[in-house]
């Protein structure tokens, strides 16, 4: 039968052993006897104790550098903690909730994501793994979707901290030839919305 598994802040249930150091595996860390309890029957005696093995979980902090949560009138983006072991990353600090990649890394305390927002100029350009710009790489996409160098960096045995980033907005100058024509603006100026598309 399936036990209801313990929980340590901070690591990751690894199952029972039948020593406190090392030894054999009892039960798995999903709670199920070792080899469908074949493994384990032959080996029952009455008064025996099994012991937890954890592993520890390193931590990811999402640096998210006062941003706002999606546009100027946002709730501040407090910086976000999630957990990861062995290229797997996790909500919870047990373990025990895994992120789906295929889908927006959550970067706020609720646990769901918001875009970062910081100000007109300044838009947003995903999380690097560097505090300096160009001295890493991107590993959370414009898009809240982790990159292939973010699932990478997740194999590391050590706690990582990935910073929200900016790019500046871009701004045109245009003269426009009238040909002939008469009146009207000689120079058009555009500037880059958030969303990418060109406005006067």
């Amino acid at each position: 039968a399936k036990i209801t598994i313990p929980t340590k802040d901070n690591f990751k249930f690894a199952g029972y052993y039948n020593q406190l150091s090392n030894g054999e595996q009892m039960i798995d860390e999903n709670g199920e006897l070792t080899g469908n309890g074949g493994l384990v029957a032959s080996k029952l005696t009455s008064g025996q104790t099994w012991y937890a093995h954890w592993t520890k979980l390193n931590n990811l902090t999402l640096n998210n550098a006062g941003a706002k949560a999606g546009n100027a009138n946002g709730t501040n983006l407090e910086d976000k903690t999630l957990y990861f072991l062995d290229g797997i990353l996790y909500r919870d600090n047990h373990g025990a909730t895994s992120v789906d990649f295929d889908k927006k890394i959550p970067n706020n305390n609720n646990n769901s994501y918001s875009k970062p927002y910081k100000d007109n100029k300044n838009f947003f350009d995903g999380y690097y793994n560097s505090y300096v710009k160009s001295a890493g790489v991107r590993v959370i996409g414009e898009d809240g979707i982790i990159t292939n160098a973010g699932k990478a960096d997740l194999k590391q045995s050590r706690d990582l901290i990935w910073y929200v980033q900016w790019r500046d907005a871009k701004s045109y100058s245009i003269n426009l030839n009238k040909n002939g024509g008469t009146s009207g603006d000689s120079t058009y100026y555009w500037v880059e919305s958030e969303d990418k598309k060109i406005y006067k």
